[in-house]
């Protein structure tokens, strides 16, 4: 959660779980326009994925090389 909201610029503190969900599906290719809908499964993955990935490389920035 502290990880997206870093990369969203808003406070872990006050996100709720609709905006984390939105967030993650943003994430994942959802544009979030009115005509689009709720994101589905898929997208939701994918962001997911995009997610795990932004923390495996702040993990791997963190640590000391040798």
């Amino acid at each position: 959660v502290d990880t997206l909201a870093q990369v969203r610029k808003r406070p872990a503190t006050e996100m709720t779980i609709q905006q984390f969900v939105k967030h993650l599906a943003g994430l994942g290719g959802h544009l979030g326009r009115k005509c689009d809908g709720r994101p589905g499964w898929i997208t939701l993955w994918r962001g997911l994925e995009k997610l795990l990935l932004i923390l495996r490389g702040t993990h791997a920035a963190k640590r000391k090389c040798g």
